[in-house]
């Protein structure tokens, strides 16, 4: 039995899952909360080998119990876009907390100056996963119903995508070699894609004639305020310029293209757009 135990926050979700299971599989002890136990994504997580405790960010009792022993932490917070709260008060708890149970090795997106002995910073490219059941109806609203993705990037914008498995191969790879790994921040994408590429490409894998469709200045500013996704397109214009593929590629973790993805997911791809 390995001595190394894992904090994974929303192990549950995307991310968070994929890092879960691969820890799982090479023999890490992996801990978890989950508001609602019965949940399929909790049970499955239950029958891999993880411990779930029932619980939320927010309640201290149950993070301290949870984390108590832990030798590493991988969170992954985002802000609820439901309710517009944000996701800091969690992550200062966690860190307040996972630094009191002396955990050597914290992965998240901004932990530089926290105050572990170990951290690494890996920050995600636009999740190929968007584009399928169920975010694709929240992330890109309207698409399967109308093969259009009406979107504020511009025909120019190359959005660095990553597979949430790459994520997952990087923070393994962090928690296995932590004197490689220690202090370092890294853009995780496996390449960059026009609205229209994307398109074009699932278009092929789901045999639909999809198509990106450009929202005007206009319509930007009539529904930013409103509709949130437009509003974080709108913010995240240029986010591929932040991404080196080259220096991605430079850590030797294998990664995945957008077509080798929808092939993987082929039945999630039928699924999505029947």
């Amino acid at each position: 039995m390995s001595h190394n135990v894992v904090f994974v926050t929303g192990a549950t979700g995307s991310q968070g899952s994929a890092v879960a299971r691969r820890l799982l599989e090479i023999g890490w002890n992996v801990r978890a909360t989950a508001r609602n136990m019965d949940s399929p994504a909790a049970k499955r997580l239950q029958d891999q080998g993880a411990e779930v405790t029932p619980g939320d960010w927010d309640n201290e009792a149950v993070l301290g119990e949870v984390i108590r022993g832990c030798t590493h932490v991988f969170m992954n917070l985002v802000p609820n876009i439901t309710t517009f709260s944000s996701e800091v008060p969690a992550a200062k708890r966690i860190i307040d907390i996972a630094k009191a149970a002396a955990v050597k090795h914290m992965i998240y997106s901004s932990v530089k100056d926290a105050g572990f002995e170990e951290w690494t910073i890996l920050r995600g490219g636009f999740f190929m996963c968007n584009f399928l059941a169920p975010k694709v109806n929240i992330m890109c609203s309207g698409l399967v119903a109308s093969n259009t993705w009406s979107t504020a990037y511009t025909p120019e914008e190359e959005l660095p995508v990553m597979d949430v498995e790459d994520l997952a191969k990087f923070a393994v790879a962090a928690f296995h070699e932590p004197n490689r790994f220690n202090q370092q921040t890294i853009e995780i994408a496996s390449e960059k894609l026009s609205p229209d590429e994307i398109m074009q490409q699932l278009g092929e894998a789901s045999e639909k004639p999809l198509k990106a469709v450009y929202l005007t200045y206009d319509e930007i500013e009539a529904k930013k305020n409103e509709d949130i996704f437009v509003a974080i397109q709108l913010m995240s214009r240029g986010l591929g310029d932040k991404v080196d593929i080259e220096e991605v590629k430079g850590w030797g973790i294998p990664l995945t293209t957008f077509k080798e993805f929808l092939k993987r997911e082929r039945s999630w791809v039928e699924s999505t757009f029947p």
